[in-house]
């Protein structure tokens, strides 16, 4: 009796212990309620994706066809890699009436900064699962050159799919773009 008295004692107080210091995980990375993902420090994103209306309308609004959406991403990442991770990704549900700029399939083949210019080369489904048409290309166009400026280094953003310049049928991105270069001016004067 005294030996289980003794052995309640000692469990009472590892388990008062590992409580005390964290439980089992302590030291072990926190999760979301689902376990998929790590949670701690974050940073928010821009991305910009098309604006629903605006593409209905047919009328710009401040940044042409898009508009700004804030995610917020793992501060440990390469913000402009997730950035155009979060692109791909596409717009979410919660976050309002936008449509996706780049398709789900493509992917980025290399992202190189030099100076304030960002090279990013994707594979061909950019191109080839693109919605296509005017419209689409310069939207396209819109959400990677202010989703890429958000960043102080980066002024200027060139396209290339698997090393050729962007090029979808109506446009071809042979130089590095700032936000000055890709607005149109829908009414005559303004």
């Amino acid at each position: 009796m005294a030996k289980q008295k003794i052995l309640l004692m000692l469990l009472a107080v590892l388990a008062a212990t590992l409580l005390a210091a964290g439980g089992c995980d302590a030291g072990a990375e926190k999760r979301d309620p689902g376990g998929m993902e790590p949670q701690g420090e974050t940073r928010a994103l821009l991305l910009f994706f098309a604006e629903a209306k605006a593409i209905n309308s047919g009328k710009q609004g401040e940044y042409g066809f898009v508009a700004p959406v804030v995610r917020e991403v793992a501060a440990g990442e390469d913000p402009v890699e997730a950035a155009l991770a979060e692109l791909i990704r596409g717009p979410l549900p919660e976050e309002g009436n936008f449509f996706a700029t780049v398709p789900s399939t493509a992917r980025v083949l290399a992202v190189q900064v030099d100076g304030p210019v960002v090279y990013i080369d994707f594979s061909h489904a950019l191109l080839s699962d693109s919605p296509g048409g005017t419209l689409s290309g310069m939207v396209f166009m819109q959400s990677i050159v202010f989703t890429m400026t958000q960043f102080p280094e980066i002024e200027k953003v060139a396209v290339l799919v698997e090393g050729d310049p962007w090029c979808d049928g109506h446009m071809i991105w042979e130089e590095p773009l700032g936000p000055e270069d890709i607005m149109i001016s829908t009414v005559e004067g303004s």
